[in-house]
């Protein structure tokens, strides 16, 4: 007896644990416990499970076990939904928040352009439309325009960062150092010109002297005259040449914007020295009277050239690098407007998945540009340290710029599918409109961001 009302405490017990909602199908389990009595004998004598003193099965014991298990089991799946159920309401208020977030972005950025002093009613149909289409967003894509938002926001803190214009240049400056460059490179084309002429004729002449071998007749001293000639005319192109080329790399420095004012005028100060240098050099061959004299010009513009070669292609791979920083700045801007165009066709609920991998694939291949560019920086300031440009430096960073080229051609490629894509998603008006008023809608998003900050 005394076993008995033990049992009894142990239900009762279990049974005070069960939820109201579990408890109003005890009778199901009843059942269950019933079925487990009329099946006792044959139970407990295949497992050996415990018997009274009297030998008859402990049937109590049975049947508390059953209810435990279906309470067990129940309790488990009441948990599991409410999980399920805490976590859907969670993303309902989470969407709701993205919503309510982008439409206060949206309202600050009318209030912007009213303090600012554009066209009120053009700003306020222009938002209002947006704004619109943010209510009726789906809470699938709330969330991914929040995503969006965060990386524009981070690539617009990324832009900040770099150099945006190293300097401004006057348009007529600007102008005139395109028209020196374009006369340079005409220039240059005509000193090659002559200079394979000059040369056709010197080995023509060179064969024909060397009949004379040491005669002295009127022809052959004509023809050393004539030798003498080519060779200073040679000489002179050579000169000319060095020249022009060291005037295209001054034109470029001087109408480079993303090179700063002190690195330009140091470049253009150093070629300005390089050319006198030739100049002088070609004067001596221009005065050379014998043909010992034209041979020690020879030497003077060989040795002058070889000493400012490194140095031209130093200056050379420093405009060209300034010029693919430029590139890389205008890629960066060029990723926040993409970013723009996927946020206002989340907004209108378009699907761009697809768009989304191209313009990752597109930011990898930018991303590789820069570090190669940072890395042919670095390399073209430790030959500019050396007392004489080092060639294995120079070479290590012209194989840098060669790397950031290539990955800007790459990137400008992903860039015609991204266009494509865009087109076809319906999205070419809203790439065409990502720059206007992007700087009051960046201006109100980083208001909104430094009011986080603070509530924070």
């Amino acid at each position: 007896m005394k076993k008995i009302l033990a049992l009894l405490i142990v239900v009762l017990f279990v049974a005070s644990l069960i939820p109201a909602a579990i408890a109003e199908d005890n009778g199901a389990a009843e059942g269950n416990t019933g079925a487990a009595e009329s099946t006792g004998d044959e139970e407990v004598a295949s497992t050996g499970e415990e018997t009274d003193s009297g030998g008859s099965v402990n049937v109590k014991k049975i049947r508390t076990a059953k209810i435990a298990e279906v309470v067990s089991e129940r309790t488990k799946a009441k948990i599991g939904g409410g999980s399920t159920l805490i976590k859907t309401e969670a993303r309902i208020k989470n969407a709701q928040r993205i919503r309510e977030r982008q439409k206060e972005q949206l309202m600050k950025a009318v209030e912007l352009c009213r303090e600012k002093g554009l066209d009120a009613d053009k700003c306020e149909k222009k938002f209002e439309k947006r704004t619109e289409l943010i209510k009726k967003l789906s809470d699938k894509d709330a969330e991914r325009l929040e995503k969006i938002n965060e990386r524009k926001t981070e690539k617009l803190k990324e832009l900040k960062n770099l150099k945006i214009k190293a300097r401004a240049i006057q348009k007529e400056k600007l102008q005139n150092a395109r028209e020196r460059f374009a006369k340079a490179k005409e220039n240059f084309a005509e000193a090659r010109a002559k200079y394979k002429e000059a040369q056709a004729k010197f080995n023509e002449t060179k064969t024909k002297l060397a009949e004379c071998k040491d005669s002295e007749t009127e022809e052959c001293k004509q023809l050393q005259e004539e030798a003498k000639t080519r060779a200073k005319e040679i000489l002179a192109n050579t000169a000319d040449r060095i020249i022009e080329h060291l005037n295209k790399i001054k034109a470029k420095a001087e109408e480079n914007e993303d090179m700063t004012e002190e690195e330009a005028s140091e470049i253009i100060a150093k070629i300005d020295e390089q050319i006198t240098q030739i100049q002088n050099a070609k004067a001596s061959a221009e005065a050379a009277e014998t043909k010992e004299q034209v041979i020690e010009a020879a030497k003077t513009i060989r040795q002058a050239w070889l000493k400012i070669k490194n140095s031209i292609k130093a200056q050379a791979g420093r405009v060209v690098n300034a010029r693919i920083g430029g590139i890389i700045v205008k890629s960066r801007q060029l990723e926040v407007k993409l970013e723009r165009t996927l946020e206002r066709l989340t907004e209108q609920g378009v699907d761009t998945s697809a768009i989304e991998g191209l313009i990752d694939d597109f930011n990898a291949k930018i991303s590789q540009a820069k570090t190669s560019y940072e890395s042919a920086v670095e390399k073209f300031k430790e030959a500019k340290a050396a007392e004489q440009p080092n060639s294995n430096l120079i070479k290590e960073a012209q194989g840098y710029l060669k790397d950031a080229h290539n990955s800007l051609q790459d990137a400008q490629k992903i860039l015609r599918d991204i266009v494509k894509s865009l087109k076809q998603s319906g999205g070419e008006d809203e790439l065409a409109e990502a720059d206007d008023t992007a700087e009051i809608e960046d201006e109100a998003e980083e208001e909104d961001e430094t009011q986080t900050e603070e509530e924070d």
